[in-house]
Formats: structure tokens, sequence, C-alpha cells
């Protein structure tokens, strides 16, 4: 399957060992990257993930670079989207991995979708704990590797991913009919009335 692709390191010449961590990245099933859970429709091309990054003080992403590992039992649809802006152009690296160069600097404002992709699951029987995550580009712009961006100033800055909803899950997972007890928050009435 095609990839939405290009090197990034052509780009990033600096900073590879001194890049500052900023924001994070995650897998969610919403545009506003609040769900990283989702028991969706079995039967179906609708549905949609999305790889959205948070928390990015310069507002400005000029490419990206992340690979992912998708349960083989998700079925994906059509090809993902990069709803931030035009890629210069493509090439194939991974199944799921892209290192994007944008043509132009993309505005970053919340929650940023990055990657959008079409899935279905169409294999009911093994609709349980399937999980979608975030891992390093191979080859990586970064020492250790692990997913980043370049700002529009051309400096390279990692992201952190999210921590997954289930425990036993590791981080940069996002899951499909989860068997875990997610975690939750509660608070009383009267601390969330206190802040408004």
């Amino acid at each position: 399957m095609k990839q939405i692709v290009l090197l990034l390191a052509v780009l990033a010449v600096p900073l590879l060992d001194d890049a500052r961590a900023e924001g994070t990245i995650g897998v969610y099933f919403d545009p506003e990257a609040t769900m990283t859970v989702a028991t969706p429709p079995l039967f179906t091309t609708q549905e949609k993930m999305y790889f959205a990054v948070n928390g990015i003080p310069e507002g400005e992403i000029l490419g990206f670079e992340f690979d992912s590992r998708i349960d083989p039992h998700i079925l994906l649809f059509g090809f993902p989207g990069i709803p931030i802006g035009s890629p210069q152009c493509c090439t194939d690296i991974g199944p799921f991995e892209f290192i994007v160069s944008l043509s132009q600097c993309a505005p970053a404002s919340g929650p940023t979708v990055l990657v959008e992709w079409n899935f279905g699951i169409f294999a009911p029987e093994h609709a349980s704990d399937m999980e979608i995550c975030l891992l390093e580009a191979s080859p990586s712009s970064f020492s250790p590797p692990v997913p980043g961006y370049l700002t529009c100033d051309s400096e390279l800055r990692t992201l952190s991913t999210v921590p997954s909803p289930c425990p036993e899950i590791p981080p940069g997972c996002a899951v499909l009919y989860p068997t875990c007890t997610v975690a939750t928050e509660s608070e009383s009435w009267g601390t969330v009335r206190s802040r408004f």
C-alpha cells in the first residue's frame, strides 16, 4: 500500500542529538484528540482513526515523522489523509510509516490532526483489544529514536507518546474493543462547580 511520505532528514540537518521534547502525539478516534478507546460498529468502512499532536508552542509544523503498528484485523480503506497541508512528494518506506515534509508551514492550534485514515472491522471473532500504536520512524532523525516534528524554523522537536488507556498496553497505543478497565477520574460536584 502506498504511503504519503518524504524523507524529513533532508530538511532537518542540525540538532539531531540536541532535539528538545515538546508536545505529545497519540492515536485517537475523534478529531478533537480525546478518545483513545472505541467500540465502533462492525462491517462499516466509515470509521476514522486520527494521529494527532498536542502542545506545540510554536504553533507551526513543517514536517513530521513516526511509524505505527496496526492490528492486522483492522482493515484500512483508501489512502491516509494529511489534513494539515500538502506533502511535497511521495515514496514508499513502510506500510504504516510517515516521514512527511510539507510544502509550506501548517499552523497548529490545540489538537492538530497530522494523519487521518478510514478503517473497518470485519472479523468480529477478533474484536477485542485491537491495538493501534505509535513508534519511531526508521530511519529516525532523532537520537534516541522517537516520533517528532520539524518546526518552521527548521528545528527538530521530539514528541512524547500519550499514555495508554489500559495499564497492560504500552504508551502510545489506542485500543478498539478494550477488555481492560479504562482509567477514569472522578471529582465531586462541588469541585467541578468551583471552577466556574
